[in-house]
């Protein structure tokens, strides 16, 4: 058997999960998963930053990672919003690996090779209640707003 190339191994391990997902939770009117796989123009993907309601940011190496600075640049008003429950914020979980890890501390992060912790994790960020994802989402903001400067 040819060796696997890792990227491609994960690639096809996350896109088994999401499947499993869209099987038990996906409807026709309900999708709670969208893989892309692909590149998209800076309009469309700012739009799906936008309207996620969580980003995964799963880097399994250090390095730097803006796709978590990119992601909140996206909620940044609508966190601000969010404080009167207009507009639900988004939730930032995020690989331990991940160069922002360290800076941002109030996302979920988890070790991305651990299956249990990043589900854990996703489920949590999916039933955390809007004024507790509000305060985290300011709280990044805030952070990132700080170290902009």
């Amino acid at each position: 058997m040819p060796p696997v190339h890792l990227g491609a191994w994960l690639h096809l391990g996350i896109l088994r999960s999401a499947n499993t997902a869209l099987l038990y939770s996906g409807k026709i009117n309900y999708v709670p998963i969208h893989f892309l796989y692909s590149s998209l123009p800076p309009d469309e993907l700012t739009a799906l930053y936008s309207t996620a309601g969580v980003c995964f940011v799963s880097s399994t190496a250090e390095g730097m990672n803006l796709v978590s600075y990119e992601y909140l640049a996206c909620h940044d008003a609508k966190a601000a919003i969010a404080s009167r429950e207009t507009i639900a914020p988004g939730r930032l979980v995020m690989s331990r690996f991940a160069g922002a890890a360290g800076l941002l501390k109030e996302a979920l992060i988890v070790n991305p090779w651990d299956r249990a912790a990043c589900a854990e994790a996703l489920a949590k960020a999916v039933t955390m209640k809007e004024r507790q994802a509000g305060e985290r989402m300011r709280g990044l903001g805030a952070t990132v707003e700080e170290r902009s400067r």
